[in-house]
């Protein structure tokens, strides 16, 4: 039995199904040693830049890590819906 195998293109994107993740850690540094406070996981960065400046009033601190996180799939290129461009016109 002979197989035959076809290149095919693919690229990634973020997974529809799901929602992107944000979190923030207070990295500030009082001397003896670094803050750490964690946020909870937020859904949108508007959430995790509250966080950041309700720290901020509360502590005075101004330096923070903050961390992405989604889901990805791969997509065959040919699968693709083609992009939507709205026209702007002043």
């Amino acid at each position: 039995m002979r197989q035959r195998f076809r290149f095919q293109s693919w690229t990634t994107r973020q997974d529809p199904k799901s929602e992107p993740e944000y979190k923030t850690v207070c990295v500030a540094d009082d001397g003896d040693k670094a803050c750490l406070a964690e946020s909870q996981t937020e859904a949108t960065p508007d959430d995790a830049d509250d966080w950041m400046r309700a720290h901020l009033r509360d502590t005075g601190h101004r330096h923070f890590r903050r961390t992405f996180t989604d889901f990805a799939e791969l997509v065959p290129t040919d699968q693709l819906e083609p992009a939507r461009v709205q026209r702007v016109t002043a």
